[in-house]
Formats: C-alpha cells, sequence, structure tokens
C-alpha cells in the first residue's frame, strides 16, 4: 500500500498495518487513537505527511518502521516495541515523549524531537544517535538499561542535547 496524499482518519486506527505486509507513506494527513499501527513483521515507510495520534506511530512485534520526514505527534510520537527496529533520518516527532522504544533496535541521524517530558526515552533498547534536535522538558535523552552510542554525524555536526541526559 502507497499513500501520496488525502485525509485518513478512524476512530481506532488511521492506519492498520499487519501480516507481513509493507506500507509507504509519502504525504497526506493519517489520525486515529493509533495513527499509524504496525505488527507482525510487517514495515512502514515514511517520507512524508502529518501523523498523529495517542500515539502517532506505533510499531510492535517484530515489525519495522523507517521515517524520512514528516510531521509526526501523539502521547509518544514514535512507540516501538518487542523486537522491533525504527530508523529516523529526519522529521518532526513531538509528544510527551518524540519517541520511545522498549526492547528494541532505534536508529537517529536526523529529525527534531521535543517531548513533555523527554525528547526520546528507551528501556532496553539498544540506541545510535548521530544526528538531529532532542529536547524535551525534563530530559532530552532518557535510557533505562539500553547500550546507547552517541556519534558525531556528517562534517562532524551530531545530536544536540540542550537539556541534558538521564
Amino acid at each position: 500500500l502507497t499513500i501520496t496524499g488525502g485525509n485518513i482518519s478512524g476512530n481506532g486506527y488511521g492506519v492498520y498495518d499487519v501480516g507481513k505486509s509493507t506500507v509507504t507513506i509519502n504525504g497526506g494527513s493519517i489520525s486515529g487513537s493509533y495513527g499509524v499501527y504496525d505488527e507482525g513483521n510487517s514495515t512502514v515507510t515514511i517520507n512524508g505527511g502529518s501523523i498523529s495520534g495517542s500515539y502517532g506511530v506505533y510499531d510492535v512485534e517484530n515489525s519495522t518502521v523507517t521515517i524520512n520526514g514528516g510531521s509526526i505527534s501523539g502521547f509518544s510520537g514514535v512507540y516501538a516495541k518487542s523486537n522491533s527496529t525504527v530508523t529516523i533520518s529526519g522529521g518532526i516527532f513531538s509528544g510527551n515523549y518524540g519517541v520511545y522504544a522498549a526492547d528494541s533496535t532505534a536508529t537517529i541521524s536526523g529529525g527534531i524531537f521535543s517531548g513533555d517530558t523527554f525528547g526520546v526515552a528507551f528501556s532496553r533498547t539498544t540506541v545510535t544517535i548521530s544526528g538531529g534536535i532532542i529536547s524535551g522538558d525534563s530530559y532530552d535523552i532518557h535510557y533505562y538499561k539500553s547500550p546507547i552510542t552517541l556519534i558525531p554525524g556528517e562534517n562532524g555536526i551530531g545530536a544536540t542535547f540542550p537539556g541534558g541526559i538521564t
């Protein structure tokens, strides 16, 4: 399924991707309690558009989400758990957490992340951050039992964390 524009709104799910399927979002507006729900070895690629919900993007159970652009908001802009993979190179993320991942893998090389509590938060997740602007009202980055690697980005420009890391 490829979404290139238009408005999609659901009471529960804007887009529900389950069971080894692939969704590409290039534009449009998507909203629901779960803007995009990705489960069961599925793949979602977001290149643009606006996604909102209690969870902007909800990625679970061995699924993969790649975000290259767009605006994603919710209690958690992106929420990933249960051995999922999140790769972010661009976009704007907002919520209580810009991104939250548990028991997963997260790679962030760009984007703007803002959180009412944490810009990004990780629990038992392998994390690599090489770029982006990450800010949270309490802390920019919060991690619990998560190996985290912070590396400089291209041309020595890495991620910025104006509020600190816990």
